[in-house]
């Protein structure tokens, strides 16, 4: 085995082990305490410093979001209706019980029906469903996202190892740590931590990969994070980790038909 399969091997290796202790209870996602002393934490806090500039990005230069509800007829003087609330927090298994996470659709080109389409489906509204949708405005310039979905390799397991190799000849040693963060951000992805989950069972365990990395992040300094749609192809969602962060601008709110 070489240096890149060790490496990528390794490193996806140290994550499922967190992972499973994570989903089996023996860790909690808000025990930082504990979660330090897996040796993902340690290697993702030193890869992270790596990317920060590549991946980094400014409240002020977010642009494009949508927040969807369940309501065919919404107007603009119930605006109120978009905004998260601890009653609605509790459907949202992916918001742990003690917060309010604002989620949102996006993109970086306002491409109406993309990002309406990608909150809508998010909340489970099926093709040919009406939903109310509005936009919204980040509210502090200095804050800053970290953008899961600015990466330039493959959604493909089997081209994780030749990826980093190349960035490596590429650019040293350097570019290779930013190709692992990078490999890691999609095992994220592929594994189903960023993935919607249908019913009211309780799925608080099942999350709690999700809200580790949340917790990660925040370590980091991030205030949120931009990540693929698990429903929607080319679709993104962002998450705020504090709902208070954007508002909603009233005159937007409309009604959207969902498509395919």
């Amino acid at each position: 085995m070489n240096r890149f399969d060790h490496d990528v091997h390794l490193m996806i290796d140290e994550w499922n082990a967190l992972k499973d202790d994570l989903k089996t209870g023996k860790v909690m996602p808000d025990d930082m305490d504990a979660i330090k002393k897996y040796d993902f934490f340690a290697w993702f806090h030193e890869m992270v410093k790596y990317v920060k500039p590549d991946l980094g990005v400014e409240y002020k230069n977010i642009n494009n979001v949508y927040r969807a509800v369940h309501h065919d007829s919404l107007k603009e003087h119930e605006s109120d209706r978009l905004i998260p609330t601890k009653e609605h927090a509790v459907i949202n298994k992916m918001t742990p019980s003690d917060r309010l996470f604002l989620y949102l659709g996006y993109h970086d080109d306002e491409e109406h029906d993309l990002i309406k389409d990608t909150c809508a489906k998010e909340i489970h509204a099926k093709d040919g469903d009406v939903v109310s949708v509005g936009k919204f405005e980040l509210n502090n310039d200095d804050k800053k996202i970290i953008d899961l979905t600015h990466n330039n390799i493959p959604i493909h397991e089997n081209r994780f190892v030749s990826f980093v190799k190349e960035e490596f000849e590429k650019g040293g040693e350097e570019s290779m740590r930013k190709a692992l963060v990078r490999v890691i951000f999609e095992v994220f992805s592929l594994d189903g931590t960023f993935k919607p989950m249908e019913g009211e069972k309780d799925h608080d365990l099942e999350y709690a990969p999700f809200h580790a990395l949340v917790n990660l992040f925040e370590n980091e300094g991030f205030d949120g994070m931009i990540y693929r749609s698990m429903v929607v192809a080319e679709g993104k969602n962002l998450v705020l980790f504090n709902h208070e962060d954007a508002t909603c601008i009233p005159e937007t709110i409309h009604q959207h038909v969902v498509s395919n």
